[in-house]
């Protein structure tokens, strides 16, 4: 079932965790916003990075971060709002569609499939990826399809 991820983030306020509330009063200098971010972000994650899941090659994996367990936020959620708050880098244009293609779930780990489709002028380029958490040990890994 494909179904477009666009719908449910209107809805979703789990991007709040990581943005909206480090921002709550748009005065606060750049830097102050950067710091309480980053102090949301150690919360949640022990560790966190940031990737561009356009650049990974199908087959590769990218060890992106790992989440405090047990986990605050169901897995589902955490990957929106990693997404969400471009943590994880969908297309560097506004013109991306984003489509949750399939959810892996199980005891251990939780993985959902996304198919992207970046439109320009010309043509359409479309990729794939997937991000999976371990709910054991929390790593969250991207993967390249």
């Amino acid at each position: 079932m494909v179904r477009n991820l666009s719908n449910n983030f209107g809805r979703n306020n789990y991007f709040n965790l990581f943005v909206m509330s480090a921002i709550e009063d748009i005065n606060l200098p750049k830097s102050t916003v950067k710091k309480s971010l980053d102090k949301k972000v150690k919360a949640y994650f022990s560790e966190l990075g940031r990737v561009d899941a356009s650049a990974i090659p199908a087959g590769e994996l990218k060890h992106f971060g790992v989440a405090k367990l047990p986990l605050v936020l169901p897995p589902k959620e955490i990957i929106e709002t990693l997404i969400f708050s471009r943590q994880i880098e969908t297309g560097k244009n506004l013109a991306v569609s984003l489509e949750l293609e399939t959810e892996e779930k199980s005891a251990k780990s939780y993985t959902a499939y996304f198919a992207v489709t970046k439109k320009t002028r010309s043509k359409n380029n479309t990729y794939a990826f997937a991000v999976k958490i371990s709910k054991i040990t929390g790593e969250i890994d991207v993967i390249g399809i």
